[in-house]
């Protein structure tokens, strides 16, 4: 797969060439890039996995937490100017924002949906006529059947 990438490389950069985009003595030093970089970029990447493991669980953890705003302090630092990169940074704050108070908003509304459920609460009407002496105007809920009445 990589012989293929870097021969797709070497042909569009030839195409370029013939086209005029690109001046040939440049040639040499594209292809020698082009294979220096991908084992350059391998041992980087084999020795960035290597030091990753080696550190105890905790940094790792520490590390995954902190990850989202080392990558929004980098990308706000090296591109302060661009608009497109302003709103890239301002949806990975928002999804980052949402991922950690996600878990609390769902833990405290499901125990106020169930606290709500388990209470019986008796609905007032939105628009009491005033007697005095009388019961408090209720709406008229559901009953289900069944049971026994509670009123007189």
């Amino acid at each position: 797969m990589l012989t293929g990438i870097l021969l797709l490389a070497i042909v569009v950069f030839g195409i370029l060439v013939l086209f005029g985009q690109r001046d040939a003595g440049q040639f040499y030093k594209f292809v020698i890039f082009l294979i220096i970089a991908p084992v350059l970029l391998a041992v980087g990447i084999n020795h960035v996995l290597w030091f990753w493991y080696s550190l105890p669980y905790w940094i790792q953890i520490l590390g995954f937490v902190l990850m989202p705003f080392l990558l929004l302090f980098t990308l706000r630092s090296l591109f302060s100017k661009s608009p497109v990169v302003r709103a890239i940074t301002d949806v990975l704050w928002d999804a980052t924002v949402f991922a950690f108070t996600f878990p609390f908003r769902l833990l405290y509304r499901s125990v106020k949906l169930i606290s709500l459920r388990e209470r019986n609460r008796t609905r007032l009407s939105p628009h009491p006529q005033s007697v005095v002496g009388r019961r408090p105007p209720l709406v008229q809920q559901k009953r289900s059947g069944g049971g026994f009445d509670d009123e007189d």
